[in-house]
């Protein structure tokens, strides 16, 4: 969804109407009272009021995420990383590391990687864009040695 909740609300909103629309319509023709229709309208009210609420949640609960996506993403497809530590690549990032990048800014970001031919440590310094986490430099740690990662910006190579 990237920023765009309200696109569902609105759709929900609108189907919530149409349906409130054909039961009013259907409890009118068939001599309904208005208290009937009074509780229809109230079910229909906060079934709408939880969809919002449930894609407001998952909209923030992604919006949380683009920094430890961008991360993620950045060392498990490097082919550096995948030649260090093998592949599959796990990479673990402090979940208070990710959950402090949720402002617009620069940061410095450690993150643990391992994989079937051992571990290593990646060090990137980030910046956020616009809506979206970038990687401008990274380097990766592994048995001692620190090797600059290529294909970031600002990386030789």
């Amino acid at each position: 969804m990237r920023g765009e909740w309200y696109r569902p609300v609105l759709i929900g909103g609108a189907v919530t109407l149409g349906a409130f629309a054909i039961v009013a319509l259907v409890i009118r023709r068939s001599g309904g009272s208005d208290e009937t229709l009074s509780i229809a309208g109230g079910v229909l009210a906060y079934s709408f009021l939880a969809f919002a609420l449930v894609v407001g949640a998952r909209a923030l609960r992604r919006r949380n995420r683009g920094a430890r996506d961008a991360i993620e993403r950045f060392l498990a497809d490097h082919p550096r990383v995948i030649e260090e530590v093998g592949e599959p690549v796990r990479v673990e990032v402090p979940s208070a590391v990710a959950r402090g990048l949720r402002r617009p800014g620069q940061a410095n970001v450690g993150a643990e990687l391992s994989g079937p031919r051992g571990n290593a440590r990646a060090e990137l310094v980030m910046a956020r864009l616009g809506r979206d986490w970038e990687v401008l430099t990274a380097a990766l740690e592994v048995d001692g040695r620190r090797v600059a990662l290529a294909g970031a910006p600002g990386e030789p190579g």
